[in-house]
């Protein structure tokens, strides 16, 4: 899950179509070439640990690159326990397929049959027959605000730990959508975490036992849930946020569904060893339901979808990413080609899926080179000094540079609403972060006043002018 608007939020926007044969590679030949290309990731202070698992065929491989952090030289392993965000996504869809698999529900059923009695379901003004449906909250076709706005995020450390369904039903029972159920896709971390509170209502269980009732205990998935047992704290692997800084651990209430599962390596080639060939049990009909596409792309940029799944049209591969405070996650896989690809890392950096995409570009025999990070050079407090200050973006929204904590020669930039991230000296106007693909461009005048920002991201450019 990420909670940043779009400024600085990083998505993945392509997979790999490679229709070339892969390489055999004997397990040695593959570990040293997928290490090869995650090496660079930690020399380059991106992310401070990774676990990296991959089906290729018969064969099956796991690894690990860094330490869980700076000052701890513990090495991960496919039993490191990480967050893995909005991958959960995914496991919700899984327990809304085998709810329609028993015939407890159905895709098309109202999603305001499942609330109590007294709380109503949005509508839009315009169509207000039109009701939101299972399938419109596990595609992301409700109309339902990412986010709803009575979510208290004053915390940042632990944002969803305090929003329970009291909250989540008092925001549906007073909001009104702004388009009609199943005309575009709108990303809802919200229309997840209700789908979670709807499946869980339904079997009268809280979501972690169906979760664990319905997917990880048929599937021998002992180390995935929502919450980790004390015995199991020291396979924890620590949270770091972008700056590879320790962070914090998200726990969830209402909101599980969209983002509250932990996981391993092991456990999670486990879940893509069954959607790679569904096991014929419950389970395994509930995976291949959910793995089948259940709707079309919605919009420019939306992409076709299963319950919880996207799909890249151009391979078929199903995948997800997901990050909180202190972890990144992204999985593929493609039935195809019979491959999984598993990246876990205990850094909030979306730079995790463009490993993720490396390896699997790998695996289908294109020659990638490792990556080749940017670096920073030093410059002076005096030059940092003069970029300290505020910038108005608009009306609602202003950047705020200010001294990294603990130093003079480094620099944050904090979005109104958002955590402060640190930006990096690449020259003295030009600063870059590692969180994202992004830069600050100071303009500065012939007196040496600095007169505004201008980020430049994906493409576009932003300006602000300093107050």
């Amino acid at each position: 899950m990420m909670l940043r608007i779009p400024l600085f939020v990083v998505f993945i926007c392509s997979l790999i179509c490679a229709t070339t044969f892969a390489q055999q590679y004997s397990n040695k030949e593959l570990e040293d070439k997928v290490r090869a290309l995650a090496q660079p990731y930690v020399d380059a202070e991106v992310i401070n640990c990774a676990a990296i698992g991959i089906i290729d065929g018969e064969d099956r491989l796991t690894l690990s690159v860094g330490q869980f952090s700076k000052k701890d030289a513990t090495k991960a392993d496919e039993n490191t326990i990480f967050e893995i965000g909005s991958v959960s996504k995914v496991f919700t869809g899984v327990l809304l397929a085998d709810a329609i698999e028993r015939g407890l529900v159905t895709a098309d059923q109202p999603a305001g049959d499942l609330l109590p009695d007294g709380i109503k379901m949005p509508v839009s003004p315009k169509k207000p027959e039109r009701e939101i449906t299972l399938l419109h909250l596990s595609t992301h076709l409700s109309g339902l605000p990412r986010m709803p706005s009575n979510f208290e995020n004053s915390d940042f450390k632990n944002p969803y730990v305090n929003y329970g369904s009291k909250e989540m039903f008092e925001f549906l029972d007073s909001h009104e959508l702004s388009r009609k159920p199943g005309i575009a896709e709108e990303y809802s971390n919200l229309g997840v975490g209700l789908l979670g509170v709807l499946m869980s209502r339904k079997q009268k269980m809280d979501y972690p036992d169906l979760l664990k009732s319905r997917v990880t205990e048929p599937l021998e998935m002992s180390d995935t849930s929502t919450s980790v047992t004390a015995d199991k704290m020291k396979r924890l692997a620590p949270p770091n946020d972008g700056s590879c800084n320790p962070s914090s651990n998200w726990d969830f209430d209402a909101m599980a569904g969209a983002g509250a599962i932990r996981s391993t390596v092991s456990d999670m080639l486990k879940f893509a060893t069954a959607n790679l060939a569904a096991p014929e049990n419950e389970v395994g009909k509930a995976i291949e339901r959910a793995f089948t596409q259940q709707r079309k792309p919605k919009g420019l940029g939306s992409s076709p979808m299963g319950f919880g799944w996207m799909i890249n049209p151009g391979s078929e591969t199903r995948w997800h990413n997901g990050q909180t405070a202190g972890y990144h996650s992204i999985m593929f896989i493609n039935r195809k080609d019979n491959r999984a690809v598993v990246v876990l890392s205990n850094t909030a950096t979306g730079e995790i899926d463009k490993l993720g995409s490396e390896i699997t570009a790998l695996l289908a025999g294109l020659d990638v080179k490792p990556r080749e990070f940017r670096k920073s050079v030093d410059v002076t407090p005096e030059v940092c000094q003069r970029y300290v200050g505020k910038y108005k973006l608009n009306e609602l929204l202003t950047f705020d540079v200010a001294y990294a904590k603990d130093s003079k020669t480094e620099l944050t930039v904090q979005l109104t609403g958002q955590p402060a991230i640190p930006i990096y000296p690449e020259n003295e106007t030009k600063w870059f972060l590692k969180v994202v693909e992004a830069e600050i461009e100071f303009t500065v005048n012939e007196n040496g006043e600095c007169e505004s920002l201008t980020l430049h991201q994906n493409g576009m450019k932003q300006s602000a002018k300093k107050q």
